[in-house]
């Protein structure tokens, strides 16, 4: 199978050192996974999540933007696509190496872009109660000023507390106009422009149950493109003003 020879060659270009070779491997992988779901259980079936973490951990293929930007965003379609996915990443140790990206990158950097996506999907609406507390524990050595930057996924993993009930509560403010605007059909812009798109259109998967959408299912597609039942985004919109896959901002200016 395709899948197979391609996870079989981002392990050689791992094994070789080569940073090249990696990112394009690493890209058909992403590709690939953005397909559906039968690419991305495949992927995890012949052992490219660890391969995909591995990018991650590799001092020299990690100056390769690209490879690490598409190892993620392959691993972001993966955790969307179901729970046996998330619960691999969790065995495979990404719950680490996810955090560690929080604390080392900055929040507009498209790896943590990633990062924070994956582990606000898995503590919001894993279908395993196992990866929850998983990802919960894990963002306990987030410290609390970091959180800061990561308002939804503190709030999912139970740290939104005191410290941030004031800035919440303004956000909150703020964001009731904009949603309302939004359940009413206005055409929103988004700022800034998400860097690069999971491919929402080629993944019949809502990223905030995780489960499939459905052809008769009504769908609301935010203006960076991805696409979610329209209960699930218009019930996350009320608690945060940004998509739930990229980061994107929704906010009420007009394209």
């Amino acid at each position: 199978m395709a899948t197979a020879r391609n996870v079989s060659e981002l392990k050689t270009a791992l094994a070789r050192g080569c940073g090249a070779s990696t990112a394009k491997a690493a890209s058909v992988l992403y590709r690939l996974a953005g397909q559906g779901a039968e690419h991305g259980n495949s992927i995890r079936s012949e052992g490219g999540i660890p391969a995909l973490l591995a990018v991650m951990q590799d001092e020299d293929v990690r100056t390769h933007s690209k490879a690490a930007e598409d190892s993620l965003g392959t691993l972001a379609h993966l955790v969307m696509q179901g729970t046996a996915n998330q619960e691999s990443l969790v065995a495979a140790g990404a719950l680490r190496i996810l955090v560690d990206l929080l604390c080392e990158r900055r929040p507009e950097d498209q790896c943590a872009r990633y990062a924070d996506s994956m582990l606000t999907v898995m503590a919001m609406a894993s279908q395993s109660n196992d990866v929850k507390l998983a990802v919960t524990e894990a963002c306990a050595a987030l410290p609390t000023d970091r959180l800061e930057d990561y308002q939804e996924l503190a709030m999912f993993t139970g740290r939104g507390g005191d410290h941030h009930a004031a800035v919440q509560q303004q956000q909150q403010a703020d964001w009731g106009t904009k949603v309302m605007r939004f359940l009413k059909g206005e055409s929103w812009a988004c700022q800034p422009p998400a860097p690069r798109s999971l491919g929402p259109d080629s993944v019949n998967m809502c990223a905030i149950c995780i489960s499939e959408i459905e052809g008769d299912d009504p769908i609301t597609e935010l203006p960076c493109g991805h696409c979610y039942h329209s209960t699930c985004v218009h019930s996350w919109l009320r608690q945060s003003a940004t998509c739930p896959m990229c980061r994107c901002e929704v906010s009420n200016a007009r394209r």
